[in-house]
């Protein structure tokens, strides 16, 4: 599993993440505050994190959050949809892009390690990301 620390609308949540199950995983969601949040970034994060804007967009009832990465990783854009059923029919858009679904290069975390370090593990991201269809 894994932990996030959330930041959207001046709200702070501390996410936890369970072992990814095929499509799903178990999501605990507990809002922290503002000086909680920042402690425990300064505690536990071993590197600079990830920026990105969510967007939150439905589709035939279903909901996609679309990641907008900032910073060094400008240009990327990811796409989750939110299902009731591991078994639902999922219709892709268009606009979806590449299935990314448990291909560890886009990890958040292979994303966090190529801003961390920058150089040549950045530029391997974003040209893969270029192969893909994820980058203009």
């Amino acid at each position: 599993g894994k932990a996030r620390i959330r930041s959207c609308d001046g709200s702070m949540t501390l996410t936890f993440k369970g072992p990814r199950r095929k499509f799903t995983r178990s999501e605990y969601h507990i809002p922290v505050s503002q000086s909680e949040a920042v402690s425990m970034i300064a505690e536990f994060s071993p590197g600079p994190g990830l920026r990105k804007r969510r967007h939150e967009v439905y589709v035939d009832r279903i909901l996609w959050q679309v990641d907008e990465y900032m910073g060094s990783l400008a240009g990327i854009v990811t796409a989750d949809a939110e299902i009731p059923t591991e078994d639902h029919a999922l219709v892709v858009p268009t606009w979806a892009g590449m299935e990314i679904t448990g291909d560890n290069r886009f990890s958040s975390a292979l994303f966090a390690e190529a801003v961390e370090h920058q150089g040549e593990r950045l530029r391997r991201l974003v040209n893969l990301c270029k192969l893909n269809g994820q980058l203009e």
